[in-house]
């Protein structure tokens, strides 16, 4: 069974896990936003100034991670190619 516990200080909350439960929560995640990386059209952006970029969201469709600015579309989507095969390759640290 993991564990987690939450302390409170004056400069926030401070949560301690297990590093078995950490480690196996961090890879479920990094598991799910592959699986959601690009499926939504809302994810693949263009900023104020028409520079392409993509947005990672959680399940709950959160945004949790905005990728660099590039200077064109198909350098974007190069860059979605990168985070699949590099994050399907992490290894989990700590």
């Amino acid at each position: 069974m993991s564990s987690c516990t939450c302390s409170r200080r004056s400069s926030g909350a401070r949560w301690e896990h297990d590093p078995e439960s950490a480690r196996a929560a961090l890879s479920a995640a990094i598991s799910l936003v592959l699986r959601l990386l690009g499926r939504d059209p809302d994810d693949l952006r263009v900023s104020t100034d028409e520079r392409p970029y993509f947005v990672l969201k959680a399940g709950n469709n959160e945004i949790i991670g905005v990728s660099q600015m590039y200077a064109s579309r198909e350098a974007r989507d190069g860059g979605m190619r990168a985070v699949r095969v590099n994050a399907a390759v992490a290894e989990v640290e700590g």
